[in-house]
C-alpha cells in the first residue's frame, strides 16, 4: 500500500497533492524574517498529516479542527487515492459529514472522483463499517486479527507522537488496547499477550466475587459441617410443626372459612417473605461492597521492607502506585455496577412488599369471621412459627449454596492462575526463541540508529512482574548497559523514526503499508544528524519505502561543501510559506 494522491472538491483552495514512489517532502519556507525565531508557524505542515489520517478513517471528536470551525470547513470533501495489492482504492470523506464514507476500487491511477456522477462501490457507510470493509480489502496479514487502524499511528507521526516509541499519544487507555497489536506487529504473538490481559481481567473479577461471597458466608466458611447440622435440625423441626398443622381440628370453624384458600394465601406469603429476606441479604451485601475501601498503605509496606533491611526502591514504589491506581479504576467501575444492581434490587423489593400488603389484606378478609376465636389463634400461631422456621431454613440453605459458589469460584480462580502461569511461560519462550521478523526488525532498528547517530540501540522486550510484555528501545554502551541518551526529545524522535522505518522496511514483501509519514523530522537536530537522516531516507526510498516528511527550510542542513542541502523539485509535493494565503495548506484566510 502506497499513497498516490490527496485532493479536494475545492482545488483552488486545496490543490491536489501527488505522491512519489520514493521521497516526498512537504517544505515550509519561512520567508518573513520576523518569523524565523518562532517555534510554530501555522502554515499547515502538521494539518496535512491530520488530513491523510482523516482520509484513512481516523475517528472524529469535538476537538478536530474542522469541527471547531464548521462554518469554514463544512463544504470540504477530501479524496485519498492509494495503491494496494489488487489495484487502487479511493476514500471519500467530508468535513461536513465526517461520520459517512464512500469507497471505490479501481484499476486506473490518478482518477478525479470529485465529479458528481462517480459510481462508488460503497456509499454512505458508517465509519465503523467503512473501516471493516477497507480492512478486508487491504488484508494486512501481519497484524491479523487486528484492524489496520491499530498500526496507522506508527505510520503517521506528528510532534505529539515522538515522546514514546511504542505508546503513542492516542494510547491513553488500557494496555490491552495497544500492546497485543504491537506485539503482533513485531512478530511476538499478540494473541498470547491479549489472552494474558483477558485472563487477568477474569482473575480480578473472580477475586472480587470471592470477597463478596466470603462476606456473606463468613460465619460458616471454615465450618461447613456446622451449617449442615443446623439445616438438618431445622428440617426436623419443620416436619414436626407441619404434622401438628395437619392434625389440627377445624371442625368448629369449617362453616366459616375455606381452609384451602387460607393455605394458598399463607403459602404465597411465606414464599414472598423468603424472597424479601434474600433480597435484603443481597442489598446488605451490595451496600457493604460499595462501602468497602482499599486500606493498602504504600508507606507501611515501605516501613516493613526497611525494617527487614530491604531497599524499597523508587521503581518498586512506582509499580505499587500504578497498581493502586489500577485497583482504584477497577473499584470505581465495580461500584458503578453495584449501584445499578442496588437500584434494581430495591425495585424488586418494593414489588414484593406491595404484593405482601395485598395478600395480608386478603388473609384478613378471609379470616375476619374467626380471627377472635381461640381455635384460629392457635392455628395462626402454629402457622406463623412454621413460616419463620421455613424462612430460617431458606436462609441456611441459601448460605449453603453460597458456600458451594465460593468453593466453585476458588476452584475456578486456581484454574485461571494456573492458566495464567502457563501463558507467562509461553510468552517467555517466545522471547527465548524469537521469530525471524522480530530479529530482523531489531537489526534494522539498530542499523538505522547507527547510520544517523553512530550509536548502538536495541529493541528490548521482557516479561514484567505482572506477567505482561514491556517494550523498550534504549541506547547501550559497549557492555550492553542502557544509557540515558534516549531521555532527550531529539534522540527520542530519532528512535521513533528508526523504529517506524524498521517496521515497514521488513514488511515490503507483505500486504502492508509501504509508507511512513514523519512530521518536523529535522527540528532540534544537529547538522550532521540531519545529513545522516536524509541520507537514510534516500537509502530506504531506493529500496521501496515511500518516505513522506515535513520540514522547514530553516532546518535544512549544510553540506560539507558549505552549501545548503535542497531537495529536488520532483520530491517537493507541496511548498508552504508564511507570506500570504497562497502559502498556506488551505489557500484562504486563517480561521
Amino acid at each position: 500500500m502506497k499513497l498516490k494522491k490527496l485532493y479536494c472538491n475545492k482545488p483552488k483552495i486545496f490543490p491536489p497533492i501527488h505522491f512519489n514512489e520514493g521521497l516526498n517532502v512537504v517544505l515550509g519556507e519561512i520567508r518573513d524574517p520576523k518569523n524565523r525565531g518562532k517555534t510554530t508557524h501555522n502554515i499547515g505542515k502538521t494539518t496535512f498529516i491530520r488530513i491523510v489520517d482523516f482520509c484513512l478513517l481516523k475517528g472524529h471528536s469535538s476537538s478536530s479542527f474542522w469541527r471547531k470551525q464548521e462554518d469554514v470547513f463544512s463544504e470540504f470533501i477530501f479524496f485519498l487515492e492509494f495503491s494496494y495489492s489488487d489495484g487502487f482504492i479511493t476514500i471519500m470523506r467530508s468535513f461536513g459529514n465526517d461520520s459517512r464514507v464512500n469507497i471505490k476500487k479501481h484499476q486506473e491511477e490518478d482518477l478525479d472522483l470529485s465529479i458528481d456522477d462517480t459510481t462508488w462501490n460503497h456509499e454512505e457507510l458508517t465509519l465503523s463499517n467503512a473501516k471493516d470493509i477497507l480492512d478486508g480489502y487491504l488484508d494486512f496479514e501481519i497484524i491479523k486479527p487486528w484492524n489496520y487502524r491499530k498500526i496507522t499511528s506508527y505510520l503517521l507521526r506528528i510532534q505529539d507522537d515522538y515522546s514514546d516509541i511504542f505508546r503513542l499519544a492516542k494510547h491513553a487507555g488500557r494496555d490491552i488496547d495497544w500492546k497485543p497489536p504491537l506485539a503482533q506487529l513485531l512478530g511476538l504473538n499478540g494473541g498470547l499477550i491479549e489472552k494474558a490481559y483477558l485472563t487477568d481481567e477474569s482473575i480480578t473479577g473472580l477475586e472480587n466475587r470471592i470477597v463478596r461471597l466470603e462476606a456473606i458466608v463468613s460465619e460458616f466458611k471454615d465450618d461447613p459441617d456446622r451449617l449442615n447440622g443446623l439445616i438438618q435440625l431445622k428440617r426436623e423441626e419443620i416436619e414436626s410443626y407441619e404434622k401438628k398443622l395437619q392434625d389440627f381440628d377445624f371442625k368448629d370453624v369449617e362453616d366459616d372459612i375455606n381452609k384451602n384458600l387460607v393455605d394458598e394465601i399463607e403459602s404465597e406469603i411465606s414464599e414472598l417473605n423468603s424472597q424479601k429476606y434474600y433480597i435484603d441479604l443481597d442489598i446488605k451485601s451490595i451496600n457493604e461492597s460499595i462501602e468497602t475501601k482499599s486500606n493498602f498503605s504504600l508507606k507501611n509496606t515501605e516501613k516493613i521492607f526497611n525494617e527487614a533491611g530491604v531497599l524499597f526502591g523508587e521503581q518498586v514504589k512506582k509499580s505499587y502506585k500504578e497498581l493502586i491506581d489500577f485497583n482504584r479504576r477497577i473499584t470505581k467501575e465495580r461500584k458503578e455496577y453495584l449501584v445499578l444492581e442496588l437500584k434494581e434490587k430495591k425495585v424488586e423489593k418494593k414489588k414484593v412488599i406491595d404484593r405482601l400488603s395485598e395478600l395480608n389484606t386478603q388473609r384478613i378478609s378471609a379470616l375476619s369471621k374467626i380471627k377472635e376465636r381461640e381455635t384460629f389463634n392457635k392455628y395462626k400461631k402454629l402457622g406463623d412459627e412454621l413460616s419463620e422456621m421455613k424462612l430460617s431454613l431458606l436462609s441456611l440453605e441459601n448460605l449453603k449454596k453460597d458456600l458451594q459458589k465460593l468453593e466453585k469460584a476458588k476452584d475456578e480462580l486456581d484454574r485461571l492462575n494456573r492458566e495464567r502461569s502457563t501463558i507467562t511461560k509461553k510468552m517467555q519462550e517466545v522471547l527465548k526463541n524469537p521469530s525471524k521478523r522480530y530479529s530482523r526488525i531489531k537489526s534494522s532498528y539498530n542499523s538505522n540508529i547507527k547510520k544517523v547517530l553512530n550509536r548502538t540501540a536495541i529493541i528490548n522486550t521482557k516479561v514484567n512482574k505482572n506477567g505482561n510484555y514491556s517494550f523498550d528501545a534504549p541506547f547501550v554502551d559497549d557492555e550492553g548497559t542502557s544509557t540515558s541518551e534516549d531521555d532527550g526529545h531529539t534522540f527520542k524522535k530519532l528512535q521513533c523514526i528508526a523504529f517506524d522505518s524498521a517496521i515497514v522496511m521488513n514488511s515490503l514483501d507483505k500486504k502492508f503499508p509501504h509508507f511512513v509519514i514523519h512530521d518536523g523530522v529535522l527540528e532540534t537536530l544537529e547538522n550532521r544528524m540531519r545529513l545522516n537522516l536524509i541520507e537514510l531516507f534516500y537509502e530506504e526510498a531506493s529500496q521501496g519505502l515511500q518516505e513522506i516528511i515535513t520540514v522547514l527550510d530553516t532546518h535544512l542542513p549544510i553540506k560539507e561543501n558549505g552549501e545548503k542541502l535542497n531537495f529536488k523539485e520532483n520530491e517537493l509535493i507541496r511548498v508552504l510559506h508564511d507570506q500570504g494565503d497562497e502559502g498556506k495548506l488551505f489557500k484562504m484566510p486563517s480561521w
